[in-house]
């Protein structure tokens, strides 16, 4: 069922964004898929070679709405409710369990919807190469600006900025969040900044680096446009959580806090509920996390996050880019 979902908003106003939500009868129907496939396939990563294979046996409605959504436009942002889940396993403390050797309920729902979208991949160096993240507040990292922090604000970035190919689209799906901690996204439209910050904010002179935790990658840092693509539909580098725009001219850094001063009037707030599967266009949609207090009793927030390319040739360019140590998964 196609529908609109409001969203309250940072500011004045209120977003709509594309929406289906998953009935009864569907949710069934997702069951029994998912259990006949996790019958079949035993580990994660062939559950995730043969996704698309698998996702054909979805209802149709489903499938040609999440197939639409690279195809339609305003879907920067699309939220699927209702899925099923499994609330059986406690929300992890600590490190990520090595999921690729075996596949669970939990990471098949996402990997199948989303191979949908496209190839659907993982980083080395980030939680055993997992096909699917888990994304759960660790008390090691209770401090930091991470996906594994909380009390720290993990402020608006687009995943993987350091990457030459990050992966077009990331989806997160809640397994459990009782106390509502939102996710925070922005659509901001380009075309509002000036044309003298977005000249700036398009040459190749920004800082981009590995966040502090979980990835694997040298301590070097590249240069790369914040903005960049067809400039009739610009594409989006962006991360707070660092200086990009070290070593430059205070001409640069006003242009950055423009662009920062859009983002955040652009912004709005979902808190996810579980079953919802939230896809987030990585190259135009920043987000973030405010900060939260986590109780680590095992029944604190809890996403998982895939990753998706819909031009994977380019993708697998990565693996010869010595800069990258998180190369693509192991297909």
């Amino acid at each position: 069922m196609l529908d609109k979902h409001e969203v309250g908003s940072g500011v004045e106003n209120t977003i709509s964004i594309n929406t289906y939500a998953v009935d009864e009868t569907e949710n069934t129907s997702i069951v029994q898929v998912i259990d006949d496939c996790i019958t079949s396939k035993t580990t994660m990563l062939e559950f995730a070679r043969d996704g698309r294979v698998f996702a054909q046996d979805l209802p149709v409605g489903l499938r040609k709405f999440t197939t639409g959504i690279t195809k339609t436009l305003g879907s920067e942002v699309v939220l699927i409710s209702g899925l099923p889940f499994d609330t059986s396993q406690p929300t992890p403390i600590d490190d990520a369990p090595k999921y690729n050797e075996i596949i669970e309920f939990n990471d098949a729902v996402p990997i199948l919807i989303s191979s949908m979208l496209g190839q659907v991949f993982s980083l080395y160096g980030v939680q055993h190469q997992n096909m699917t993240s888990d994304i759960f507040p660790r008390p090691s990292a209770k401090d930091l600006a991470i996906g594994s922090g909380s009390r720290t604000d993990f402020l608006w970035h687009t995943d993987n900025a350091y990457l030459k190919h990050p992966g077009d689209y990331f989806s997160l799906y809640c397994i459990r969040n009782p106390h509502n901690h939102p996710t925070n996204i922005s659509v901001p439209d380009l075309n509002l900044l000036s044309a003298g910050t977005r000249r700036l904010l398009s040459e190749d002179v920004f800082t981009v680096t590995a966040n502090r935790l979980g990835e694997e990658a040298t301590n070097q840092s590249r240069k790369r446009p914040i903005i960049w693509g067809h400039e009739m539909s610009p594409y989006l580098t962006f991360n707070l959580n660092y200086d990009m725009c070290a070593g430059l001219a205070e001409e640069y850094h006003s242009a950055f806090m423009e662009l920062k001063e859009l983002i955040v009037a652009s912004a709005m707030s979902i808190p996810l509920k579980p079953g919802d599967l939230l896809f987030i266009d990585n190259y135009k949609v920043p987000h973030s996390r405010d900060g939260f207090t986590a109780l680590f009793d095992g029944r604190d927030r809890w996403l998982k996050r895939t990753y998706v390319s819909s031009g994977w040739r380019e993708v697998v360019k990565d693996r010869t880019d010595p800069w990258n140590v998180q190369v693509t998964s192991n297909f």
